[in-house]
């Protein structure tokens, strides 16, 4: 081959290890004596030509001799190819073999067997040497004996009693007889970069020079991945156990492949692969298809932590300063509907500014990362290349989360997580906050009036969370309704102040009384003030206002009491709505729009926590006023603050408050109306057809029937076939097809192209084949049987959810349904009924309609006797000792009865 290598020739130097323990590094339990190893201890004793091999060597605890006596046995065990040299390190410049004292230096021959001693003038324990090759010939390999000695008696030979090192055996391999072990990592579709980890087994990879090798990437066919330099110079791990490679390439194509080989050349490898020497073979790795398409990291939501805002791939959240909190990725497929990826390997690092976390006592600085504190952000997960990150899989519901929690983070400080998984990233950014309940109070049970009538105090509850929903601590706040103005005859009075009622669990209860006399109208200032924790009062805390000028409208009894619950066509409620024929109830028609397909829940906004059910169907809206009865003298009067309560069994129900909070509810919402006694709720199905909604405030009572529209053509989810599975020659055979959508609503299809239903088997089609379903979801066939027509038929039916001119697909929003079900046409077979008695000296065993069948009997487990059944009951009489028997019956080799039974 041809060589590129520097000829050093073969050289002994000694190199004196810094640090001043003479046994440093050599633990007790060591063999007595000398220890010799390679530098790194990695137990590898093979290196490549014209390179250069480190040994340690010390003297263990069980020494206490002189290191000034040590020396280096060195053994040419295979001949070298040329007559190399010897050179002692450090400062010595001439070759020598060491001897006694006065004698010759001489050189380590050339020939298998010649041996040669060194030493410095100063050993120290630990120290280290090396032996340096020349280069050697195509195919061959160079080896030497060293072992390391304790010459107390300073005649350089190794005698009894001295201590000495095990014998190591160190080759040198010519570049073109290595081989490599490389792992790929798993290309992926997309991907911009590849990377390989390579070992070169048995050689000591971690004294090799890595500026001269490098990994050469290509495609499976030898292509270029990218144009230009396709060679990655490699690193030495950490662990120094592998050298590793990543190259920036063109995306990857799924299906191709990528390729990777060692390569080597003298002094320094070229990314261009010029003059470069392949060293052992190339491997191939497929390029897969990548499971997710996106990665969106995000805050989990709790009374600690909450969503902020969005920007590119970087999320940033509010968290509660130094609390626990969650944070997540969540993984999706590219599927029209996209849906989650379970099991998807994920890769997280956590960082924070530098300087922020500090391990000083008694000024302490922390962050715990799933358990593990850390109190230096340099050894975070995935802080640099050489602190791993955390690695973990997204769950069922396509998710990867990790755990956080701090210790003296001050009030704005940062903490960062980048989410990774194959070629995708997200980041989220939670910035440390302060509790603040400035803006998260309210009024819950009214809007910004109430009615009541004089001497029946007005029950206003109010609520406090802070920015993350979590409610205050208990005595931390009191709620306070102050007396503003009044327009009664004697006025109410400050007197009528409700002050100091204690927050708990973040609620509490004003009942406001007024003083005055008669009809009129009271404000008060609704607000809450921070108890001061060391005297119990306020100290110069200052109160925040819920609502400034809530009214309290004082009415007769008459006009307190509902008694009129009209629904209007719109929000100016110029128009009542239609009724249906009886009078009985209003009527609304939605059926123009979608019938809802996403999922119902709870959710009230002004608490923040919990999910809002978000909903893409248009809602039903109903605009309601509550009022009193009319009489013939007397106009109805309008009842602000009214409670309205609205219930239907199944619906989803949304309210939106004076401060422009959503409240969802599920069955059933109780609102106020508002100053005017006006109120509009947002109503949503997902059953078809008419659903009735009631409305209710006090006795009064309405109802409105609301028309929905029925489930759309692309909505089914489940298909049913209704076919006998047997029946008799000369019958009439009626198959019914059912399609419904996820909340059992019948789905019709009137496109043909959607829908193909298939009969094969005997008998005469009644008509032509349906290629639709009907109003109610149906597709029914009938198949005249003649009187000897027997055997089986098959039918197939099926439906193209997504209107895309096939019948295979199985991703949301083109989730494909083919069913069968197959008929057997004949008289069935009767069935095969045995039965097992106990008696005396005996049991007795009965078999039925078993015509030409082997019977065979079995006791516990084993076999016991045999006998062919008839069409009639067979009775037979088997012989057995004494005591209870576990006995199975099989008849024409299917398992009948099994029945333990008692002989006397």
């Amino acid at each position: 081959m041809s060589k590129n290598l520097t000829r050093k020739g073969l050289a002994l130097g000694a190199v004196v290890a810094l640090g001043s323990s003479l046994f440093a590094g050599t633990p007790a339990t060591a063999a007595p004596g000398i220890t010799l190893t390679d530098l790194n201890d990695k137990g590898n004793y093979t290196m490549l030509e014209g390179e250069s091999f480190t040994f340690l060597a010390s003297g263990n605890a069980d020494w206490a001799g002189s290191a000034s006596t040590l020396r280096v046995h060195v053994k040419n065990v295979s001949g070298s190819a040329n007559a190399p040299t010897e050179k002692i390190g450090g400062n010595d410049a001439t070759a020598v073999n060491y001897a006694t004292s006065g004698a010759t230096a001489t050189a380590l021959g050339t020939a298998a067997g010649d041996t040669a001693v060194f030493a410095v003038s100063s050993m120290t324990s630990p120290f280290q040497f090396s032996l340096t090759s020349g280069a050697i010939a195509a195919d061959t390999t160079e080896s030497y004996e060293v072992r390391a000695w304790a010459d107390v008696n300073n005649n350089g030979v190794i005698n009894d009693g001295e201590y000495v090192s095990p014998t190591r055996t160190v080759v040198f391999k010519d570049i073109a007889s290595l081989t490599t072990t490389i792992a790929i990592d798993s290309p992926i579709q997309g991907a911009t970069t590849v990377g390989a980890d390579v070992t070169i087994p048995g050689v000591a990879i971690d004294q090799l020079t890595a500026a001269e090798f490098g990994v050469k990437f290509t495609s499976g066919t030898d292509t270029a991945l990218k144009s230009g330099a396709n060679v990655d110079a490699v690193t030495l791990s950490t662990d120094k156990t592998k050298f590793e490679a990543d190259l920036a390439v063109d995306a990857l194509v799924k299906d191709t492949a990528v390729k990777a080989q060692l390569r080597w050349k003298d002094s320094a490898v070229a990314t261009n692969d010029s003059g470069n020497t392949a060293v052992g073979a190339a491997v191939t790795a497929s390029v897969v298809a990548a499971k997710a398409a996106t990665l969106t990291a995000d805050v989990v939501r709790s009374k600690t932590a909450r969503y902020e805002s969005a920007s590119g791939s970087i999320v940033t959240g509010h968290v509660l300063r130094n609390a626990e909190f969650e944070l997540k990725a969540t993984a999706k497929d590219s599927s029209t509907t996209p849906k989650v990826v379970a099991g998807l390997a994920v890769e997280v690092a956590i960082s924070v500014p530098t300087g922020t976390l500090s391990g000083t006592a008694g000024s302490v600085v922390s962050l715990t990362v799933n358990g593990t504190t850390y109190t230096d952000e340099t050894k975070l997960p995935g802080a640099s290349s050489t602190v791993a990150k955390i690695k973990t899989t997204t769950d069922a519901d396509g998710v990867a989360k990790v755990k956080i929690s701090s210790a003296g983070l001050s009030a704005n400080d940062v903490v960062s997580a980048v989410f990774s998984a194959e070629t995708l990233s997200s980041t989220v950014e939670v910035i440390q906050k302060e509790a603040s309940y400035t803006s998260t109070a309210y009024i819950t049970n009214y809007g910004t009036k109430a009615t009541t009538t004089d001497g029946v105090a007005v029950p206003v509850q109010i609520a406090i969370v802070d920015q993350f929903g979590g409610a205050p601590a208990d005595g931390t706040f009191d709620a306070r309704a102050i007396f503003v103005s009044s327009t009664q005859s004697p006025a109410s009075t400050n007197a009528s102040n409700v002050t100091a009622v204690a927050v708990v669990g973040g609620k509490a209860t004003l009942n406001i009384l007024d003083n005055g006399t008669g009809a009129g109208a009271n404000v008060y200032d609704i607000e809450y003030i921070k108890k001061d924790s060391v005297n119990g009062g306020y100290g110069s805390n200052s109160a925040v206002d819920i609502d400034s000028t809530f009214d309290i409208a004082i009415v007769s009894a008459a006009d307190a009491t509902a008694g009129s619950l009209k629904v209007y066509t719109n929000s100016g409620q110029g128009t009542e709505l239609s009724k249906n024929t009886a009078e009985t109830a209003y009527t609304l028609d939605n059926s123009s729009n979608a019938l809802s397909v996403a999922d119902f829940g709870n959710f009230d906004s002004r608490y923040v926590l919990g999910t809002e059910p978000t909903q893409t169907a248009t809602a039903a809206v109903l605009y309601g006023k509550v009022a009193t009865a009319s009489s013939a003298t007397a106009a109805s009067v309008a009842i602000a603050g009214g409670q309205v309560t609205l219930a239907g069994k199944g619906l989803l129900f949304k309210f939106t408050t004076a401060g422009s909070k959503d409240i969802y509810a599920t069955d059933s919402i109780t609102v106020p109306a508002d100053a005017d006694g006006k109120y509009s709720v947002s109503v949503w199905s997902q059953k078809a057809g008419t659903q009735t909604v009631t409305i209710t405030s006090g006795s009064a009572k309405s109802l409105v029937e609301i028309k929905f529209a029925q489930a759309l053509a692309t909505a089914g989810t489940s298909l049913v076939i209704d076919a006998p599975a047997n029946i008799l020659p000369g019958r009439t055979l009626v198959v019914t097809a059912t399609l419904t959508d996820k909340f059992g609503n019948p789905v019709a299809v009137s496109t043909n192209a959607d829908v193909e239903a298939t009969y094969e088997g005997p008998g005469l089609l009644v008509g032509t084949m349906p290629d639709v379903f009907d109003a109610n979801g149906k597709l029914t066939f009938r198949v005249l049987l003649g009187a000897n027509e027997t055997g089986s038929s098959t039918v197939t039916v099926k439906y193209d959810q997504a209107s895309d001119d096939d019948f295979t697909g199985t991703a949301t929003g083109d989730l494909d349904l083919v069913k069968t079900a197959t008929i057997t046409i004949g008289a069935v077979a009767a069935k095969v009924v045995a039965g097992v008695s106990g008696g005396t000296g005996k049991f007795n065993v009965a078999v039925t309609n078993a015509a030409g069948k082997q019977v065979v009997v079995k006791v516990a487990g084993k076999f016991f006797r045999s006998f062919t059944g008839t069409a009639a009951k067979k009775t037979v009489a088997l012989k057995a000792p004494k005591g209870k028997h576990k006995v199975t019956v099989f008849v024409g080799g299917k398992l009948v009865t099994t029945k333990t039974i008692t002989v006397k």
